[in-house]
This record gives C-alpha cells, sequence and structure tokens, in this order.
C-alpha cells in the first residue's frame, strides 16, 4: 500500500490538495471541486463508516465496504491525472486492509487490543491444552489420530475465540493477549495437523 499522505493541518483542518479549500480530516473527496483526496491516517472502523465496536455486523461490514470501494473503482478514474488514479488505488487497498482486519474475529480482536492497550502486555506460557495436543501431534502417525487432533484442535479454537471476544468487552487486556497469543499456537497445530493429514491422503488408496 503506498504511504499515507498528510496534507498541511491548520487550525480549519485539512486543505484540498487541489483548489485548497479547507477540508474535514475524513473527506474522502473535496466537497468544493470534487476532487480525490489523499488516503489519510484513519482506524480500520473510521475508514469502513463503522461504529468502534469488538461485535460487529458482518452484514453491514461487506455492505459498507462494497459502497466504498464502488466510490473508488479504476473504472471511475479512466479520464484522471496518474496522481488521482494513485490516489484511488491507495483508498482501495487501504479498505482492503481495513476489511480483512475487521471480518476475521482473532485478527479483529488483535486490532482492537492494539488501539486500546496502551501499556506493555506480558506473553504468557503456552496452555496445557497445546503442549498436550503438540505432544499427540509429535506421536501421530494414523490418519484417525491426525483427524481426531484436528477436531480437537478446531474446538479449542472456537472456544477460545468466544473467551478472546468476552475478554476485550470487559476490557481484560492481559487476559485477552495471552488468549490470543494460546490462539496462535492452536491454530498454527492445526494447521501442521492439515498438512500432515493431506501428505498421507495419496497413501490412502494404495
Amino acid at each position: 500500500m503506498d504511504k499515507i499522505i498528510e496534507l498541511p493541518f491548520s487550525n480549519e483542518g485539512f486543505r484540498c490538495w487541489t483548489c485548497h479549500e479547507s477540508l474535514s480530516g475524513q473527506a474522502r473527496f473535496c466537497n468544493h471541486c470534487g476532487c480525490i483526496q489523499p488516503v489519510r491516517a484513519l482506524d480500520h472502523f473510521q475508514r469502513l463508516g463503522l461504529v468502534r465496536s469488538i461485535d460487529l455486523d458482518r452484514e453491514v461490514l461487506e455492505r459498507n465496504h462494497a459502497a466504498l470501494q464502488r466510490n473508488f473503482a479504476a473504472e471511475r478514474f479512466t479520464l484522471r491525472s496518474a496522481t488521482e488514479k494513485n490516489y484511488a488505488a491507495s483508498h482501495r487497498e487501504a479498505l482492503r486492509e481495513a476489511f480483512e482486519a475487521l471480518r476475521d474475529p482473532v485478527r479483529r480482536s488483535r486490532y482492537w487490543l492494539e488501539l486500546h492497550a496502551g501499556e506493555s502486555l506480558a506473553a504468557a506460557p503456552q496452555p496445557p491444552q497445546l503442549v498436550e495436543l503438540r505432544g499427540m501431534l509429535d506421536a501421530a502417525i494414523e490418519a484417525a489420530q491426525l483427524d481426531h487432533l484436528a477436531c480437537r484442535a478446531g474446538q479449542e479454537v472456537e472456544r477460545g475465540i468466544l473467551r478472546l471476544l468476552d475478554r476485550l468487552r470487559q476490557k481484560d487486556w492481559q487476559g485477552a493477549n495471552e488468549i490470543l497469543g494460546a490462539l496462535d499456537g492452536f491454530e498454527n497445530l492445526l494447521a501442521e495437523t492439515r498438512l500432515r493429514r493431506a501428505a498421507l491422503t495419496p497413501l490412502s488408496g494404495k
């Protein structure tokens, strides 16, 4: 993504790079000359026109993202200058980045923690369930064992997401950070298990 471009700030706010009229810091187009503006430093919620909340309506998220992407569609800037085309591309990428971060509950939680947890958070040791499942993966040699392990790991991920969201609602930043660390471990283990299982599949037909 192109580097965020900031325009000079005054008591009146940002100014349009073309007509130099004052603008809101969140203006995507100048309300005087209609010219597209550079990407501003907004958080993901602001960029997608959403109320900042850990609990999002997926339908509203997708609808806002689609509508905003249409505003910056490449075909709308075919006859525009290279600068305006670049600005539109930067907006599309910034919107995509915000959408990807917010639609996944784990990525959204990680972002939410970054926004709200001002203090340094301590790393947590691996939970005993993860240590147990890691040992099972090391010992697994049959497809049935890997299938069972994948099921267990998937359940831990689902439970972890629910616990994570609950901790964030309670503003328990350290607890949320510990659960995020555990989720990373369970998701990595699940991915490794699936790879091991896929490697066994060709052998099953012999």
